[in-house]
């Protein structure tokens, strides 16, 4: 006898709680001739694999000879936000059968929230009600990581840090914010004097960067006792249920380019749905993907034009020539 099962009250691929909350963990298994699921029993997991529930007693609800309702109520007090997992076993006669899952538990409050509520609106712009029913909290939050990736290598955090020097010392740690492979320094401003109406930079070769010792030096300077300098570089931004760096004027940009990204992985989901195979329903599926494709293509373009795409084609631009005469 084959017994399948699905969840009910939330995506198949993930429960999505808030920190607190008392919420069922629940799914519906059913078969094509009649069972009786025995007992159900239920753990659960944090990221690292440690044990929160063990051995807990699950419910057990018959609609039908060969359909149940299987759950659980998972109270989250005291719990930290995360990722969790859970192990739902069900008994039927001699058979112990499992049905995995993850539940992404997230703080009462999170940054994320409006960035989520947005990207939904844009896909329900597009008419794509199917977002509603298989995306998930967690598929849009990683979709605007995705978008935030793509973002920042048109548009990276800057940050201006102030670094006091000792004298004599010319080699120091390297910003708080810096990122590996990925910060510039945009400008460095040294010796710092703002009595002076004229800021004065070192060039290229006054100062070097050494990421393996998480280090920067001067090289041909040496500080004074007093002395400050002034780096200006860029960084990764942030986007967490914590933190969010990004400007306020690119909110619109990056939420669309991560509606695309959610298109996408809507895209996937429907070559992957498995039908009969037969003439229209197969035509559907793949009209289906090549239409979230399109559209994907579409919001993800007019994005990178709105935050500024140093891949855009810029206008072309005349400037009148000057000759140089030298000195």
């Amino acid at each position: 006898m084959s017994i399948q099962s699905y969840g009910i009250g939330s995506p198949t691929r993930g429960f999505v709680f808030r920190v607190g909350e008392k919420r069922a963990i629940a799914h519906t298994v059913s078969a094509d001739d009649p069972f009786a699921v025995d007992r159900v029993s239920v753990a659960l997991f944090d990221s690292v694999g440690t044990a929160v529930v063990s051995g807990a007693s699950g419910t057990i609800t018959a609609v039908s000879a060969t359909q149940y309702q299987l759950g659980y109520v998972w109270d989250t007090t005291g719990l930290a936000a995360g990722d969790y997992g859970y192990q739902l076993r069900y008994y039927v006669d001699a058979e112990e059968l499992l049905i995995p899952g993850t539940v992404s538990l997230l703080p009462l409050t999170s940054k994320y929230d409006r960035w989520v509520t947005r990207v939904t609106a844009w896909i329900a712009e597009n008419q794509v009600a199917e977002a509603q029913r298989q995306l998930t909290y967690t598929d849009l939050t990683q979709a605007l990581q995705t978008a935030l990736d793509r973002y920042e290598l048109d548009q990276p955090r800057r940050i201006l840090e102030t670094v006091s020097l000792s004298a004599g010392v010319f080699e120091y740690s390297l910003p708080s914010g810096w990122a590996g492979s990925f910060s510039r320094v945009a400008s460095f401003e040294y010796p710092v004097d703002d009595t002076d109406q004229c800021r004065q930079y070192l060039e290229v070769f006054e100062w070097e960067t050494d990421e393996a010792l998480g280090t920067w030096r001067f090289t041909v300077d040496v500080p004074s006792a007093g002395q400050v300098a002034r780096i200006y570089y860029t960084a990764r931004h942030t986007l967490s249920h914590t933190a969010d760096t990004i400007p306020a004027d690119h909110f619109e940009a990056v939420s669309m380019y991560a509606a695309g990204v959610a298109l996408l992985t809507l895209a996937n989901l429907a070559a992957q749905t498995t039908g009969p195979g037969i003439g229209a329903d197969l035509v559907s599926y793949r009209t289906k993907q090549q239409e979230y494709q399109s559209q994907a293509k579409e919001l993800m373009r007019r994005a990178e034009s709105l935050w500024g795409c140093v891949n855009t084609l810029q206008p072309f631009v005349t400037w009148p020539y000057f000759p140089w005469h030298g000195r």
